[in-house]
């Protein structure tokens, strides 16, 4: 006989097809974080990162005293949200010898098209004796499409291993016809570092062959601190993959 206590505090079973949906309810999704396993309302799921991979292969030749240098560059990334308008970034990238891990933090306002990315950077020279350097940067910066054939783009950047040794860059992007396979492009960028200024100009054409195969061709104008100004041509193929 059960006294009125336990009564009180009796509950009674629930039928086993009750059961059964509330263990499938707390059911832990793969990759999820459970922070109480009888609770699957406080599980939290992180979204899922985005990766990609760009070989790059370019070739340029400096007109001003004929020589011709080519350069492959790997790069990898995975980006994350962490909301609507924040996403944190993890980057590799390797060009020969040298290679280049960078971690960042990017903040977007859809609104106006503006976003801030700060971030470190780790750089491991070609030469093996040069030790590896820490870098920090913050870049602002925005696109735009004022017009469906024109697309505009404009970035400031400092990146700083301290207080002496800063790099202050400028530049802009002027991209016609965005969504088509053919884009005309011209590009500018002011430089600043501690061996002085320097600028340059670059008109290409880029050609989207495939969803992942790109190649573009251009000419550059690049002025020295020295005031040396330099014409090249480049010609560059790229295959991004997800």
């Amino acid at each position: 006989m059960h006294t009125n206590e336990q009564k009180k505090h009796h509950h009674p079973t629930p039928p086993p097809q009750m059961l059964a949906q509330q263990r499938q309810s707390a059911h832990v999704q793969p990759g999820a974080l459970d922070l109480n396993p009888g609770f699957a309302n406080l599980n939290i799921i992180p979204p899922e990162a985005q990766s990609e991979t760009t070989v790059e292969v370019v070739t340029e030749t400096n007109f001003s005293n004929g020589k011709t240098t080519a350069e492959g560059t790997t790069t990898r990334s995975a980006t994350e949200p962490v909301s609507d308008s924040v996403s944190v970034t993890a980057t590799e990238s390797t060009s020969g010898e040298a290679r280049t891990n960078s971690a960042s933090l990017k903040v977007k306002e859809k609104a106006s098209g503006i976003s801030a990315t700060a971030g470190i950077k780790a750089v491991d020279p070609a030469d093996p004796q040069q030790a590896t350097a820490a870098k920090g940067f913050v870049k602002v910066g925005g696109e735009w499409t004022p017009f469906p054939f024109l697309q505009v783009g404009v970035n400031n950047s400092l990146e700083f291993s301290s207080l002496k040794k800063a790099k202050y860059s400028l530049d802009g992007s002027i991209v016609i016809f965005p969504n088509g396979t053919l884009k005309p492009e011209l590009a500018a960028k002011f430089l600043y570092d501690d061996k002085g200024p320097s600028a340059g100009v670059d008109l290409g054409l880029n050609w989207d062959i495939t969803k992942a195969l790109s190649a573009k061709a251009g000419v550059k104008l690049t002025l020295d601190p020295k005031g040396n100004l330099e014409t090249s041509g480049g010609l560059g193929i790229a295959f991004k993959f997800k």
